[in-house]
């Protein structure tokens, strides 16, 4: 009986592009990493059915445990693509194990694999786009291998060929430029909280029922809205997305629904609204909390009816599109004051799905930590030591109340990266003065009872007084709110 070669992967370009160049060498692949490869060498000595065991794990964390699994695996041949001190040494004594020069990782992606680089403008996805994507997906769905060696096997299939993406995925286009667009959103973690969120996402998403994602400011709602649509039927046609926040009615209601020409002062011709541009994908709704009541009524109609119309346009469209919306965690108070409809409420969530604020998953925090330094820095160096950098740190990052969540979080890594600035020291110069309120808040008797909107107003004039050199932007990043939000405090009652 022919056994079984195994290949264990790193979700990384350059490992992906060397299984690619060894591919006809291995029958399976499975996903490993630093921390995991240690488990997936204890599930694999209980197989007897494996021949061949070929390792794509560049680094490993726990070299003894490593080496102790190895040792369990005598009767089978192991090739590991690392010569990196802590595999070397794990490795090392060992007959069955032989440790091989990756060359592909040394030598980058450009020097190995030329012939696939994209023919098409920068502007367009290339091989590195449409890799970073199959990655991407094989992480929110739990470490699925398929994505990854669906990758494999195109790039191995077109190797020496010009690799043009429109011709060899072409169900993946839009997928592949929506998250090369967005800088490859992910939501990060393994906490209880983020693999039910993302286990709601796999679960809901199949569907066509509509849904609202509740969170907070910097928590992943888009990316989240994303995935409900990548994992759905819609996925080969457009994601389209629009922050109703802070937008006048007129405005909005054309962006959503089109004009022609003439229907107002300005519409100087015709246009398709997102609706439209929509057609067959999914509409993605932010900050339906800040929409116009006017422009819900609207909505309302077109989720009951699927037809609209142009503005200054008399006959109907139909449009076939699944709604996604999100909503910071005040909706239900808007609820109440009116400032949201809730039949259109109870019409757009008919499934809930909240996304967890970063204090709230603290675990995660130092996976998130680096998952943004390998996406915003190639130097392996300085990224693993900034990483080194925030894990001395934790008990901070653990501490501080984070209001501009996983974007704030970036900002901090970003600056680490780039600047080398002691971004946790100000966290924590912050936190030791934030418990000060601008002022003392008493109640002596219920007059002296004040409505908590003209409470929170008055907080947030008097961070924006004492702001600094801050800008807008980062002001309301630190205060968990978004700027046009930070705009109509400024602005007082009457704006």
């Amino acid at each position: 009986m022919k056994k079984t070669r195994i290949l264990a992967i790193s979700p990384v370009p350059e490992c992906i592009y060397l299984a690619a160049q060894h591919r006809s060498e291995w029958d399976e692949l499975h996903i490993a990493g630093r921390k995991l490869i240690a488990r997936r060498l204890q599930e694999w000595k209980r197989k007897p059915d494996i021949g061949e065991i070929l390792i794509m794990v560049p680094d490993i964390e726990n070299g003894k445990e490593v080496r102790h699994s190895l040792k369990e695996l005598e009767e089978i041949k192991v090739r590991w693509f690392s010569r990196t001190p802590s595999v070397t040494k794990a490795c090392e004594g060992l007959k069955h194990v032989r440790c091989v020069e990756p060359d592909v990782m040394a030598d980058g992606v450009s020097s190995k694999f030329p012939s696939h680089k994209s023919k098409q403008p920068s502007d367009k996805p290339d091989l590195l786009d449409y890799v970073r994507y199959k990655i991407t997906l094989a992480l929110m769905r739990s470490l699925d291998p398929d994505p990854l060696k669906q990758a494999v096997d195109v790039i191995a299939k077109h190797f020496g060929k010009t690799f043009d993406l429109a011709d060899i995925v072409p169900d993946d286009i839009k997928s592949i430029e929506y998250m090369r667009d967005a800088d490859f959103p992910y939501l990060e973690g393994q906490s209880e909280k983020i693999a039910a969120l993302k286990s709601r996402i796999r679960q809901v998403a199949p569907s066509d029922i509509s849904v609202l994602i509740i969170g907070e400011t910097g928590t992943g709602k888009e990316a989240a809205a994303f995935y409900l649509h990548e994992f759905s039927k819609r996925r080969s046609k457009p994601f389209v997305s629009i922050n109703c926040a802070g937008l006048q009615e007129e405005f909005l209601r054309s962006e959503l629904f089109g004009h022609v020409k003439g229907a107002y002062t300005g519409a100087a011709g015709s246009r398709a609204g997102l609706v439209e541009k929509a057609e067959g994908g999914t509409l993605f709704l932010d900050e339906l909390g800040d929409m116009p009541v006017a422009i819900q009524a609207d909505l309302l109609r077109f989720l009951q009816t699927r037809r609209y119309r142009r503005m200054g346009e008399d006959h109907e469209k139909k449009a076939d599109i699944r709604v996604i919306a999100a909503a910071q965690r005040d909706i239900r108070r808007k609820l109440e004051s009116k400032e949201v409809r809730k039949d259109l409420f109870y019409r757009i969530a008919e499934v809930e799905i909240e996304t967890p604020s970063l204090a709230e998953v603290p675990d995660d925090l130092i996976r998130i930590v680096r998952n943004i330094a390998y996406r915003l820095k190639d130097d392996p160096h300085i990224v693993e030591d900034t990483i080194a950098y925030f894990e001395k740190r934790q008990g901070v990052l653990r501490n501080y109340p984070w209001p501009g969540n996983v974007r704030e979080l970036a900002r901090c890594v970003k600056q680490r990266l780039n600047l080398g600035y002691d971004v946790v020291k100000d966290l924590d110069s912050h936190q030791c003065g934030s418990e000060e309120m601008p002022e003392q808040v008493t109640i002596t008797g219920p007059n002296s009872i004040r409505p908590v909107d003209e409470i929170v107003t008055q907080y947030v004039r008097r961070a924006y007084e004492n702001r600094g050199s801050m800008t807008q932007a980062e002001v309301a990043l630190r205060l968990g709110i978004a700027v046009n939000t930070l705009k109509k405090h400024l602005a007082g009652p009457d704006a």
